[in-house]
């Protein structure tokens, strides 16, 4: 009997102690619920975007800008979706890369990168070669533009399905240009050295590329790669050649064994 009885205070005081701790729970659980409820009915719909800042090297308009970003008039503030907003933005063949970011209450900012030239290729269409733009991710972002002002090399030996802006160049290629990128980048003298890139096919996915100097007229052929040093190199060789008198008389040079090899003219 006296167990029972014991038994029967430990069971109230447990309940003494839990009942509290529920109550709690319970408050806070419904202080949630009527946050979110307040939340859905009077807030959701009153915070809107009153404010785009926006940091870009591009000369959108407001309306172009909010029309790429698919930004209607009267976007609520929790209801826009800023992952969506850059991958339309990114979808521009203009735009390298887009950070969009909301403020509270009624702020977003955007920043766009653009794309920077790398070089030129021309390509056929319809008896016409017009130029096309691209940078070091082999994408074209402006077609028949005038090129007077623009300090690139050409890069020729393509074949071109399209001429639209967005076209991305064959994907083998992609290492090559961003080499092309690391040199303009690395070195913008020797860069400028070189005034066209003929690609050579070898297969579906080899190439070699033959580089026209601009200063020395002779071609120089190497393979899918390229760097710093080896631009030096080819340099070094080339004025060698030039100071020696014997220039004229070369055909090609061709460093694609790491050694130079070269090839007369012949009469």
């Amino acid at each position: 009997m006296a167990d029972a009885v014991l038994g029967a205070r430990r069971a109230r005081g447990r309940r003494r102690v839990l009942h509290p701790v529920m109550i709690g729970g319970i408050t806070v659980l419904l202080l949630l619920v009527a946050a979110e409820l307040l939340f859905q009915l009077l807030l959701r719909d009153v915070l809107v975007i009153r404010r785009v800042a926006v940091e870009s090297e591009l000369g959108f308009s407001s309306a172009e800008l909010l029309q790429i970003a698919g930004i209607g008039e009267s976007e609520y503030f929790f209801g826009l979706d800023t992952e969506l907003v850059r991958r339309n933005l990114e979808q521009h063949p203009l735009v390298r890369e887009a950070h969009v970011q909301k403020s509270f209450p009624d702020t977003l900012s955007i920043a766009l990168e653009a794309r920077k030239p790398l070089a030129v290729a021309f390509a056929t269409v319809g008896g016409a070669l017009p130029p096309v733009v691209f940078d070091e991710e082999g994408v074209v972002f402006q077609v028949g533009t005038d090129l007077s002002d623009w300090d690139l090399p050409i890069v020729s030996g393509l074949q071109l399905e399209s001429v639209r802006p967005g076209v991305q160049l064959p994907a083998m290629l992609h290492d090559f240009l961003a080499d092309l990128k690391s040199l303009q980048l690395a070195a913008p003298t020797l860069f400028r050295q070189i005034s066209e890139y003929r690609i050579v096919r070898r297969g579906q996915q080899d190439f070699e590329v033959l580089l026209y100097p601009v200063s020395y007229p002779v071609p120089v052929r190497i393979g899918p790669t390229l760097d710093e040093t080896l631009f030096k190199y080819i340099v070094m060789v080339l004025d060698v050649f030039q100071r020696e008198g014997r220039l004229s008389a070369l055909a090609e040079l061709d460093f694609r064994a790491g050694e130079v090899v070269y090839r007369l003219r012949e009469d």
